[in-house]
């Protein structure tokens, strides 16, 4: 989810992120985003990523899921 704007044109390419919010256990990769992302790791799982201006909200089963902090 991203900041509130009036139209798209208000959108910072740059930091477009405000909050990530994941509903159960991630499944797939999320990439694209430098504020955020998900990646698989070598077991098979996924592990979650974000700066730390973007708050991560996590539902159902991802709650105990740690999220990594990545580098502004």
């Amino acid at each position: 989810m991203g900041f509130a704007v009036q139209h798209t044109g208000e959108i910072d390419p740059a930091k477009p992120l405000e909050q990530l919010w994941v509903f159960g256990k991630p499944t797939r990769p999320f990439q694209g985003y430098l504020q955020a992302n998900i990646v698989e790791a070598s077991d098979g799982t996924y592990a979650i990523g974000a700066v730390a201006d973007v708050k991560v909200e996590l539902f159902g089963d991802a709650a105990g899921i740690v999220v990594a902090r990545l580098p502004a």
